[in-house]
């Protein structure tokens, strides 16, 4: 049975250990002749270190290649604590074409995902974190799923766009995991408010221009999107929007309050061309 949802708060507040689960990933934009390290995960890890100064460490497959050095000496440069799941593939590379603000993705290569299998010694890392924050869009729910069936309390899911995720799917996630993170308006707000207050999980629903939805077992939530921001690229908006989701519940702001907090600072990131600008590569 989960514990109380604001309970979990006071227990963890402030001296919660955050794990960054999934992806980096090397994001390149051939109009701009730019590459930046991104992924969700690390994009997750880079804000929750660097802006808001929590505890967290990121966890994803690195392959031999090219990047891989880059990739390295990024991570450390950006102070982040990184547990490479070290493998014979290739990176992980997406491309990112961007127009009148919006971002179409292309030419992912993704092996490095697709064929990884855990080794135990690497999930028993696992079980030193209170949050284990993981991307679940479709390409990664096979890496994923060992994580939330062994420590399914800790996990919280960004479900992105939802692809293949149906109510009845969505009920079973929720009904094990500590919270569920959407991209866009995909299941009726009746039903989010059910499943959270019968799962005492939260649910936090992106909606761009219309701002955010954040249902916490009992409450409903809305926050209005920021006014009058310039759109050049929505890279990594969600993932700081998480980023700044989970700092505000480690360090145990009213949960009804961070949806807010979270609107403003993912507004911060689609004014500029790339996830987290400093990340740029170059060779």
């Amino acid at each position: 049975m989960k514990e109380s949802l604001h309970s979990w708060i006071e227990l963890e507040r402030y001296v919660a250990k955050v794990l960054c689960l999934g992806d980096v990933c090397i994001d390149i934009y051939p109009q701009k002749n730019k590459s930046f390290l991104g992924g969700c995960s690390y994009n997750v890890a880079y804000h929750l270190i660097n802006e808001f100064d929590i505890d967290a460490t990121l966890m994803a497959p690195l392959g031999h290649d090219k990047w891989s050095a880059k990739i390295v000496s990024k991570v450390n440069s950006m102070k982040i604590p990184f547990k490479a799941l070290e493998r014979d593939c290739p990176n992980l590379t997406l491309g990112i074409v961007v127009s009148d603000g919006e971002r179409y993705f292309r030419d992912y290569q993704d092996e490095i995902i697709q064929s990884f299998e855990w080794r135990d010694s690497e999930l028993s890392l696992l079980a030193d974190y209170d949050y284990i924050i993981c991307p679940y869009f479709e390409e990664i729910r096979e890496f994923i799923a060992p994580v939330i069936a062994l420590y399914a309390e800790k996990v919280i899911l960004d479900i992105h766009d939802a692809v293949g995720i149906d109510l009845d799917e969505l009920s079973r996630l929720i009904s094990v995991v500590k919270g569920i993170q959407i991209g866009g308006d995909l299941f009726g707000k009746s039903d989010l408010e059910r499943l959270s207050a019968e799962n005492r999980a939260f649910i936090s629903v992106t909606q761009s221009a219309k701002g955010s939805m954040f249902y916490c077992v009992e409450k409903v939530s809305h926050y209005e999107a920021v006014a009058n921001v310039e759109v050049i690229d929505t890279t990594g908006a969600g993932d700081s929007y998480l980023a700044a989701l989970v700092s505000g519940m480690v360090k145990g702001l009213p949960m009804e309050q961070v949806g807010g907090m979270a609107n403003s600072f993912a507004a911060k990131t689609i004014s500029h061309i790339g996830a987290t600008p400093m990340s740029e590569i170059t060779f």
